[in-house]
């Protein structure tokens, strides 16, 4: 199942849940795979438009979400 968040709070939910560790460029939308609580991957968006750049994390085999680039 795929959940998109947008809100200021979801968006700000998932940095601190889930990408506290990434240095992330900044996005206007973000989606996750899988359970809120242990996503198969995240995907940021850019822009809200269907020609977006995208960035797709995948977990470490411990679960833990890492990124050290701040572009797309």
């Amino acid at each position: 199942m795929t959940t998109f968040i947008d809100s200021p709070e979801d968006k700000q939910w998932l940095l601190d849940v889930h990408l506290s560790d990434c240095q992330l460029p900044p996005f206007s939308v973000a989606s996750f795979e899988g359970n809120a609580d242990s996503p198969e991957s995240i995907t940021l968006y850019e822009v809200n438009h269907i020609n977006s750049l995208t960035l797709t994390l995948q977990p470490d085999p411990n679960g833990n979400f890492k990124h050290n680039q701040a572009r797309y």
